[in-house]
C-alpha cells in the first residue's frame, strides 16, 4: 500500500484545522478557493471579521519555522486571490478583511495548533 501523498497529508491537516477554526467560532465560507492560478486555504468569517486562512503543516524541529513559511511572493498570491475572491463575492465587500496563519505542528504522535491573527497585511 502506497504511503498517503503529501497533498492527501495537507487536506487532512486542513479539515482538522478547520473543525478547530469552526469550535473557535468561525464559519467557513470557502475551502480550497480557486482563485485563478492561486487557492486560498480556508475562508471564513465570524461577525463582519471576514478572514482569509492560510495553513502550514510541520513537524517539531522543522529549521524553518512555521510562521516564516509564508513569504512576501506567497503573501502577495494571497492578497490577489483575496481579491478575486471579493471581486466574485460582494456579498463580503463590507466585511473586515484579515489574514491569518494557522499552523499544525506534529510533536511526535500530538499535535499543536498555533493560530497567528493578522500574519501579515495586505499591501
Amino acid at each position: 500500500m502506497k504511503p498517503p501523498s503529501t497533498r492527501s497529508k495537507g487536506r487532512a491537516v486542513e479539515m482538522r484545522l478547520r473543525l478547530w477554526l469552526e469550535a473557535k467560532g468561525y464559519v467557513i465560507v470557502a475551502q480550497n478557493y480557486q482563485a485563478g492560478r492561486q487557492e486560498l486555504d480556508l475562508v471564513g468569517t465570524r461577525g463582519t471579521l471576514l478572514v482569509f486562512f492560510e495553513i502550514k503543516s510541520r513537524k517539531a524541529g522543522s529549521s524553518i519555522h512555521p510562521h516564516r513559511a509564508i513569504g512576501r511572493r506567497k503573501q502577495q498570491h494571497l492578497v490577489l486571490a483575496s481579491r478575486i475572491f471579493l471581486h466574485r463575492h460582494p456579498e463580503f465587500q463590507t466585511h473586515y478583511a484579515r489574514y491569518d496563519a494557522v499552523f499544525a505542528i506534529n510533536t511526535g504522535g500530538d499535535e499543536r495548533i498555533e493560530h497567528f491573527e493578522n500574519a501579515f497585511l495586505a499591501s
